[in-house]
């Protein structure tokens, strides 16, 4: 079988705010082989992105992370852009990397892969919807099967469902 070159993966959001962020790259993490770079990008105006000691952590695991705040300009080399823009902060959501925009006229390739966590705001416009990008749906889908899993095993419930399994 051909073997699968390792992937390009490009990140909008801040790894010290933004939960959904932190989980993805503490997942990547754990399969450093597969992954050739991760560049996170940000405003120019947001000096501190990684709590301490977490780019580190991520290096020390074998993951190769740039830092740029020039997204359409890495855009056509990424294989999956991850992109959320809100956080919870205190205690309200705040919006991070406004001028952030995916749209159906970004310049991605080919096979790229757009995933988001949803709700969207207007950093992914709906235009991107009908594309072969678009993952998020498909991700929020699989999500929900995944929580189910979950609570099911949390609440020791598995001997119920395994016979529609």
């Amino acid at each position: 079988s051909e073997l699968h070159q390792p992937i390009k993966i490009g990140i909008v959001g801040l790894p010290n705010k933004m939960r959904t962020v932190r989980s993805l790259l503490k997942m990547l993490a754990i399969f450093p082989e597969i992954i050739d770079e991760i560049i996170i990008f940000h405003d120019t105006g947001i000096d501190t992105i990684f709590d301490e000691g977490q780019r580190e952590q991520l290096e020390k695991a074998g993951l190769q992370v740039q830092v740029s705040s020039d997204l359409n300009g890495l855009l056509p080399r990424l294989d999956v852009i991850y992109i959320n823009a809100i956080a919870w902060v205190g205690e309200s959501f705040e919006s991070f990397g406004r001028r952030f925009v995916l749209s159906k006229s970004s310049p991605l390739k080919a096979d790229a892969i757009i995933m988001h966590p949803l709700a969207r705001g207007e950093e992914l416009a709906t235009d991107l919807d009908e594309t072969p990008h678009n993952w998020y749906f498909s991700q929020a889908r699989g999500a929900v099967f995944l929580r189910m899993a979950l609570l099911t095993c949390m609440c020791e419930r598995t001997e119920r469902v395994m016979d529609v399994v």
